[in-house]
């Protein structure tokens, strides 16, 4: 895939994490902050877009995007909230 079609689909993703309108932003946050995490990317980084980061840092968070994606899909299928 083009560098051109992954940094605008990254810049898209991070922009909707970062959506400050969004309800579910606090959240995002923190799934973001976590992906970043992850990813081994320096705190000091987590707010840069997608143009400054590192051919390395982009790879890196794609990397963790994925693995996320499969955590995700072994989670059990019926969670409930015990209250």
């Amino acid at each position: 895939m083009p560098h051109a079609i992954i940094d605008k689909d990254l810049a898209r993703f991070l922009a909707d994490m970062r959506d400050k309108h969004d309800a579910k932003h606090e959240q995002n946050d923190r799934a973001l902050s976590a992906l970043f995490y992850l990813a081994g990317i320096k705190k000091a980084r987590h707010g840069v877009d997608v143009v400054e980061m590192s051919d390395q840092e982009k790879k890196a968070l794609i990397i963790a995007m994925n693995h996320f994606r499969v955590i995700v899909s072994l989670f059990p299928e019926r969670l409930t909230l015990l209250v």
